[in-house]
């Protein structure tokens, strides 16, 4: 607020403290309510954070999910543009990732089996014989605690989770915490906190999937237009594990670096199979441009998985 200095006059004053009555003081909320009850009794719960400008984020205790994530389209109008089920139930009986956290190891891991400090730990098996996502049950099939909920200029909420040593294989007691952030401006942040009492493996992350038309929009996400400054991208093997090989994207159904939409991509890769797979791995696995990459867009900033959506 301004000070009052001695050299104002009356009408300067008032008209301060008018501005300050007139100006609406917004801030981000964050309401807390029940979304149903596990088999053993667990209650799991949803909070929704909300900013002023319509832009509101759901997210439940159950795997630290992201359920809902509505949002103003450029005429005002509010649609879910994240996937995700209208109730716990679902989540349970039949999992698919969407919004959850994913851990203690995101993607897949050959054979279940890595070296630690000369020593060959095996995890779990769920996926063909490698370990995906965390294992049978990752942190996306686990209660998390809500630790925190606060409303302001930004709101957010905190959930944590503890895996013991040995949770499906892993060494190490982890500590997790999980915090979803947003502001007026409808910037919403998740970050992702670990910490282990035992040399282990980590790699959290969020699997939301997004279509920005909205739940139910009769177009679906093909007529998308994604943007992706990345040069290369991380073939994989018929198990989706990668070959450990960098190949360019110039030429291919990978190619989004100038801007391409879904449809196109769909209609020109080899299989529908490989096309689908070609977009989640060119989100999540591409490399940015390096000194002996081809050189992209000027003004843009290079940054390991950005990816633009417009629609």
């Amino acid at each position: 607020m301004r000070r009052h200095g001695l050299g104002w006059t009356k009408t300067t004053l008032l008209a301060a403290l008018v501005t300050c009555v007139a100006t609406p003081a917004f801030a981000a909320t964050a309401e807390r309510r029940p979304f149903g009850t596990l088999a053993d009794g667990t209650a799991v719960e949803a909070v929704t954070l909300k900013g002023a400008n319509g832009v509101s984020a759901t997210i439940i205790s159950f795997g630290a999910t992201l359920q809902a994530l509505k949002a103003p389209d450029r005429d005002g109008k509010i649609a879910d543009v994240e996937l995700g089920y209208d109730d716990l139930q679902s989540y349970v009986d039949r999992p698919n990732f969407w919004g959850a956290s994913v851990g203690r190891y995101a993607n897949r891991i050959a054979g279940g089996r890595f070296i630690l400090d000369g020593k060959t730990i095996q995890l779990a098996q769920n996926d063909k014989g490698n370990s995906l996502h965390g294992g049978t049950k990752g942190f996306d099939k686990q209660p998390w605690r809500v630790v925190s909920v606060t409303s302001g200029p930004t709101a957010r909420v905190t959930f944590a989770l503890t895996s013991a040593a040995g949770d499906q294989g892993y060494p190490g007691t982890l500590a997790v915490t999980a915090s979803y952030a947003l502001d007026d401006a409808g910037n919403l942040t998740i970050d992702y906190d670990a910490t282990s009492d035992a040399p282990t493996i980590v790699n959290l992350t969020n699997h939301a999937i997004f279509n920005l038309a909205g739940e139910g929009a009769p177009q679906g996400a093909l007529q998308h237009r994604l943007t992706i400054p990345a040069a290369r991208y991380t073939p994989v093997n018929a198990q989706l594990i990668p070959t450990g090989v960098l190949k360019p994207v110039a030429g291919s159904v990978f190619d989004f670096t100038h801007g391409a939409c879904f449809r196109m991509a769909y209609a020109t890769a080899p299989t529908r199979k490989s096309c689908s797979a070609a977009a989640m791995i060119t989100i999540s696995c591409s490399m940015p441009g390096g000194p002996r990459s081809p050189s992209l867009p000027r003004g843009w900033k290079i940054r390991p998985r950005v990816a633009c959506l417009r629609c």
